[in-house]
């Protein structure tokens, strides 16, 4: 496998990179977060589509413009302790005394409807390890929820700009 790095720096480097992934004749993407990316998720995802990239993101906003894939924290979850934190402060507590805490609880969301366009077939071992997926859960653009309990080392939280990398086996 070989990774190479295309820095997106603005909207007008978006498509440039994605040209250039597929000239050199890119498998995958894996999207990470920024703000030039997140402004131009609907962009980032058709580019990804039309190039049959395999692509993960950052955000599950990116499963609503027809994105593939989505793996980290969930935001339900981590509004749902800072309320616990907001509440704890107004009781009086300081929030100096209050612990960190660590993400625990994550979501994969495969957006089968985008796996189906590029011709790609998830795996039963994936689709087995769904905790919840009913049709009130089922996205708008045919994304299905799974929740997942680990830990993710964020390499996204590291970076300090928008990059789009790619990945191809050799």
């Amino acid at each position: 496998m070989q990774l190479q790095f295309l820095d997106v720096r603005g909207p007008q480097d978006i498509e440039t990179g994605f040209q250039a992934a597929s000239k050199r004749r890119a498998d995958a993407a894996l999207v990470l977060g920024g703000p030039v990316a997140t402004a131009q998720r609907k962009q980032i995802v058709g580019l990804a589509a039309k190039s049959r990239f395999s692509a993960i993101y950052p955000q599950s906003d990116y499963m609503d413009a027809g994105g593939l894939v989505f793996y980290g924290p969930s935001i339900r979850d981590l509004f749902r302790r800072a309320a616990t934190f907001v509440d704890k402060i107004l009781k009086g507590r300081k929030p100096a005394d209050l612990p960190v805490e660590q993400r625990t609880k994550f979501e994969l969301v495969i957006n089968l409807k985008t796996a189906k366009q590029i011709g790609l077939t998830i795996p039963q071992k994936v689709l087995a390890r769904r905790t919840r997926c009913s049709s009130d859960e089922r996205r708008p653009s045919g994304g299905c929820r799974f929740g997942l309990s680990s830990p993710l080392n964020s390499f996204s939280q590291q970076v300090g700009y928008s990059i789009f990398a790619r990945v191809r086996e050799t």
